[in-house]
């Protein structure tokens, strides 16, 4: 588990990816290249990943531990709703949901700190500790010296394996990154606080309703729902539905439609063991009735045919 994986599909990919009850599907691809190191430090678990496409992350943490994220390039992302920042760290306390979105390639650095290590020797209080997903933002220092230690780490037994043997070596590099992520941790506590304060009743309208249609979506997607459709159902406008998407996935409510549709054809491919199994009724099923442009889309999206796949 210490050595680097790496991926041309995106699906054998992130089922790699530990520690959360996870769901990813793509939203654009710019290579099909993803790579995963995973590795304990102590009793602390850590994953650096490398993603050659933007995707839709939604799912919820381990119960009985904290997540810490970070995202390692500058281009922007969406957390819930709020968009993330290269110095910030995001804080999931345990069984959090989450919903990660980006169209673009990606990378992040992400560690599973166990709820009693930040509970034990007075490092904290249960009480003191987080209930819901926050983002330490204006922590440059902090956030620098968290990645740089990790990343030595993960850096130097990738290099030489040994290393990730060494006892001595494991119990200086985590107890390091223990005491940051403590760091973290408080100061998230007071930002929750802020936070919450400021996270006005429009903005949650917003995300319930993103939510809402989002699940409208997953169930019709044989092409039979429609903005107008769904914004009707919710009794709300399309302007607003519009709003709401774009807050939470960070695209309009057709391209997501489409993009869902498309996953979904990808997976019928992927699972498909019948020899005769036809591209068109695959695109006929995900509500694309022009095989043409079925397939045009389909490549954009993945970097390959609907035959590709097919023949996998």
């Amino acid at each position: 588990m210490n050595s680097a994986k790496f991926f041309t599909d995106f699906e054998p990919y992130y089922e790699t990816i530990a520690h959360v009850d996870l769901r990813m599907r793509v939203l654009g691809m710019d290579e099909p290249r993803y790579s995963i190191l995973q590795t304990t430090v102590g009793q602390l678990g850590v994953q650096w990943a490398k993603e050659g496409s933007g995707q839709l992350s939604e799912g919820a943490t381990d119960r009985s531990a904290f997540g810490l994220y970070m995202q390692l390039n500058s281009l922007p992302r969406l957390l819930n709703g709020m968009i993330l920042d290269p110095n910030a760290i995001v804080v999931l306390p345990p069984g959090a949901e989450f919903c990660f979105s980006c169209d673009h390639a990606n990378s992040w650095l992400a560690l599973r700190v166990p709820t009693e290590l930040l509970t034990d020797s007075g490092a904290a209080s249960h009480d003191t500790l987080i209930n819901s997903v926050s983002v330490v933002r204006s922590c440059h220092d902090l956030s620098q010296k968290l990645r740089t230690t990790v990343l030595g780490y993960l850096r130097a037994i990738n290099r030489t394996q040994s290393l990730s043997n060494s006892t001595l070596v494991s119990s200086l590099f985590g107890n390091e990154i223990l005491t940051i992520a403590r760091k973290v941790c408080h100061q998230s506590a007071g930002i929750q606080l802020h936070s919450e304060n400021k996270f006005s009743a429009l903005s949650q309208r917003y995300a319930d309703i993103a939510k809402t249609a989002a699940e409208i979506i997953e169930n019709s997607l044989d092409g039979s729902v429609s903005v107008a459709a769904i914004s009707k159902s919710l009794s709300v406008s399309e302007r607003t539905l519009l709003t709401a998407f774009r807050s939470r996935f960070e695209m309009p409510p057709r391209r997501f439609i489409q993009s869902m549709r498309l996953n979904r054809a990808r997976t019928i491919l992927r699972q498909s063991t019948h020899p005769e199994t036809f591209i068109q009724d695959v695109a006929a099923e995900c509500g694309f009735w022009d095989v043409g442009r079925f397939a045009s889309r389909y490549s954009e999206l993945f970097g390959e045919l609907p035959s590709q796949t097919l023949r996998r």
